[in-house]
C-alpha cells in the first residue's frame, strides 16, 4: 500500500527543505505591515486588499521559484535582462506615454510596463556579474565601467 501521508510529508519537507524562516518571516511581517497601510489609506479597503494580498501571494511564489535557482543561472539572465531593460528605456524616451506629467511607462496595448523597474532587478544583477568576472583582477577601470553601467540607464530614467 502507498504511504500517501509518508509522501505528501517528504514532498512539503522538500518544498520547505531551502526555506531562510527568519528571513521569511520578516518578510511576512512587512507584508502585512503594508496591508495594514492599505486598509487604512483607502476607502475600498477590502477590494484593494484581496489584489494586494494576491500580488503579494504571487511574489512569494515567484521568490521561491527564484530562490531555488543556482547563482551562476541568475548570472545568466544578467546581460540579456540589462540589454532588453536599456532597449526599453530608450523605447519610452522615444515612445512613452505621460501619467500624472511623467513620462515613465511604455503601453503595450493591453497593459502599461515601467521599464524602470525592470532596471531595478537587471542592473544588481549585471554589476553581479561584471564584478564577478572580473574579481580576481580588479582594478581602477573596472570601477570606471561598472559606473559607465550604472549611468546608461540612469541617464535614461533621469
Amino acid at each position: 500500500m502507498i504511504d500517501i501521508v509518508g509522501t505528501l510529508r517528504r514532498g512539503w519537507l522538500q518544498l520547505i527543505a531551502h526555506i531562510d524562516f527568519p528571513l521569511f518571516f520578516i518578510t511576512l511581517a512587512i507584508m502585512g505591515i503594508g496591508l495594514a497601510t492599505v486598509n487604512s489609506a483607502t476607502w475600498d479597503s477590502s477590494h484593494r486588499m484581496l489584489s494586494q494580498a494576491g500580488n503579494m501571494g504571487i511574489a512569494l511564489v515567484v521568490m521561491w521559484f527564484v530562490s531555488r535557482l543556482p547563482p551562476q543561472k541568475l548570472m545568466s539572465f544578467a546581460i540579456p535582462l540589462y540589454v532588453v531593460g536599456v532597449i526599453l528605456l530608450v523605447a519610452v524616451f522615444l515612445f512613452g506615454i505621460t501619467v500624472n506629467g511623467a513620462r515613465r511607462w511604455l503601453s503595450l496595448g493591453f497593459t502599461r510596463i515601467q521599464p524602470s523597474e525592470i532596471m531595478k532587478i537587471a542592473m544588481p544583477l549585471m554589476l553581479a556579474w561584471y564584478f564577478h568576472k572580473y574579481e580576481a583582477t580588479l582594478k581602477l577601470k573596472h570601477y570606471v565601467g561598472a559606473a559607465l553601467l550604472l549611468l546608461i540607464p540612469f541617464a535614461l530614467i533621469a
